[in-house]
């Protein structure tokens, strides 16, 4: 009896290390709700207030265009002094156009608040004149 047991024991396991055939690898779509880009900004000495009143600014406009408006936090330890978490709607696609659909409405919402084209660039440039340095990471929202 002792040896019919381990050789039903030796049989199940040869039987688990039998070659398997190979599948074929099947396209799989990520399950995410939502793409998002990660921009983190450190600010010169002494700009942050203004880059958060300009960050405040450029809000009113996401919500005039219609976007969603970035999310924007403001650190209190690390390395960055703000971290914003902008919607891509379209994607990761988005990020080809150096120009998006979202951007340019938030552009033209913009220039519609502060009065011209022209002002709303200025806000742009002075917001970019602030920064120390940034960078920025792509992420989605799933599961």
């Amino acid at each position: 009896m002792k040896y019919f047991l381990s050789a039903i024991a030796l049989a199940s396991m040869t039987v688990s290390f039998q070659p398997i055939a190979a599948q074929e690898y099947q396209a799989l779509k990520r399950d995410a709700n939502s793409y998002h880009q990660v921009a983190y900004f450190k600010y010169k000495n002494g700009s942050k207030n203004r880059a958060a009143e300009l960050a405040e600014i450029f809000k009113e406009a996401d919500i005039a265009a219609g976007l969603d408006p970035v999310i924007d936090i403001w650190m209190l330890s690390g390395e960055w002094d703000h971290v914003a978490i902008f919607t891509l709607d379209e994607g990761p696609a988005e990020l080809g156009y150096e120009v998006s659909k979202n951007n340019a409405k938030f552009r033209d919402a913009l220039a519609k608040m502060v009065g011209s084209t022209e002002e709303a660039e200025k806000l742009l440039a002075e917001f970019e004149s602030l920064i120390e340095k940034s960078d920025k990471d792509l992420g989605y929202r799933g599961f």
